[in-house]
């Protein structure tokens, strides 16, 4: 049977379309395992950079960042304590009001500083009136006593000269001396109990101006001063509230040119401290600012609570710059010295219970490094494991290149 020669035309077309669509399926399919094969190897090599830890710098990245270079280093046995800062009780004191009464002033704030001796409040007390009275009447009995002494005193210088030359009676100047005499006594008693109750009221903190009357106008009323110089650290009064005489606490104030730190050492290291010791303190609002104090009390006992040593510490503060509450802590150099391997403390990455620090080679390729952290003294951690002496390691722009390397 013979073919068309159209059908055979025909039939040879559809057979070339259908060679060059298959030709054209496997080269696509051949240009899309080239390209995934090329993504899953950039992909691998990226993941095994990040797993390996380098990081290649460059020259930007590297004049950003500081080195240091891992030495031997003299390490001390240090103990240390966390703790805050608290006034000195020593020279601290809380003002009390001398009398029952209200408040009719305040003349300071919190943090004011004052001088001894400055107006802290005022308070209208009916037992001033009391006390002013109590202060007048003795004084009157001063000023007759003081003047029953001259008209004695008078007296017997009369009949002294009678007797010796007139010719008057012994027993008449005998008689005038023993009156002069009884007269002194009585004014001595006199200037004795005036002082008495003047001084009783000083400690009290009344002026001699105050109990002439001569403040506020002459009204009763008694101002409370200042018994020392310092900073006010609390003031709990303001006008208008009523205060019990020697029972509500107004105002504290506290010479702040020395501070205590109170801390806690933990028991392991309790044998290590004593009074006396020089220790060196770290407070967190200072970093950079070194403080030494010295070594004032230490605890007869362990607190039964936290089990720890209470120590208590003085700090010169010239500049007051410590307050009180701040967080700070303190080391003591131990006797025991030992040489290690060192760097600077801010070098160390930690994560957890992990260290590590990133180690640059000469072609300026960071390459991270797991470390063991032994003593850490005045910005330097000994290292146990992990580097070896000449290692640079990246100080300043660590945590830039951990980011880079570890993602």
């Amino acid at each position: 049977m013979r073919m068309k020669p159209g059908s055979l035309f025909q039939s040879v077309a559809r057979r070339d379309l259908w060679l060059l669509g298959l030709a054209v399926a496997v080269c696509l399919a051949g240009i899309l395992m080239l390209c995934l094969g090329k993504g899953h190897d950039e992909a691998a090599a990226t993941e095994t950079a990040a797993q390996t830890g380098t990081v290649q710098l460059t020259p930007d990245q590297y004049g950003a960042l500081t080195f240091a270079t891992a030495s031997q280093r003299d390490f001390h046995d240090i103990a240390s304590a966390d703790g805050k800062i608290t006034t000195n009780d020593d020279q601290t004191v809380s003002v009390y009001s001398p009398y029952t009464g209200r408040v009719v002033a305040v003349m300071v704030e919190p943090g004011q500083r004052v001088a001894k001796g400055q107006p802290l409040f005022a308070i209208a007390a009916n037992e001033y009136v009391q006390a002013r009275s109590d202060v007048a009447a003795l004084e009157a009995n001063l000023s007759a006593a003081r003047s029953q002494e001259a008209l004695a005193d008078a007296a017997e210088k009369r009949a002294e000269g009678v007797y010796r030359t007139a010719g008057g009676a012994l027993k008449d100047y005998e008689q005038a001396q023993h009156d002069l005499i009884t007269a002194r006594g009585a004014a001595q008693v006199a200037q004795a109990a005036l002082q008495s109750e003047k001084e009783k009221l000083g400690i009290l903190g009344v002026s001699s101006n105050e109990l002439g009357g001569t403040a506020f106008g002459g009204k009763d009323i008694v101002v409370v001063r200042a018994p020392i110089s310092g900073v006010v650290v609390q003031r709990a009064v303001s006008p208008g509230l009523m205060i019990t005489g020697t029972g509500t606490l107004t105002i504290t104030l506290t010479d702040i040119s020395s501070v205590w730190l109170q801390a806690q050492v933990s028991e392991s290291d309790a044998g290590k401290i004593a009074v006396g010791q020089t220790v060196s303190v770290h407070v967190t609002a200072y970093p950079d600012k070194p403080y030494t104090a010295r070594i004032r009390s230490v605890a007869p006992s362990l607190d039964p609570d936290t089990h720890r040593l209470p120590v208590r510490a003085e700090i010169a503060n010239t500049d007051g710059a410590l307050k009180p509450e701040m967080f700070a802590s303190f080391d003591i150099s131990g006797e025991r010295t030992q040489t290690a391997l060192a760097i600077p403390v801010d070098a160390v990455i930690r994560e957890g219970d992990q260290a590590r620090v990133w180690v640059v080679d000469k072609a300026r390729t960071a390459h991270c490094r797991p470390v063991t952290i032994g003593l850490v003294n005045s910005g330097f951690a000994q290292i146990l494991t992990g580097l070896a002496p000449g290692d640079r390691v990246v100080v300043k722009g660590g945590l830039f290149v951990d980011k880079a390397g570890l993602g």
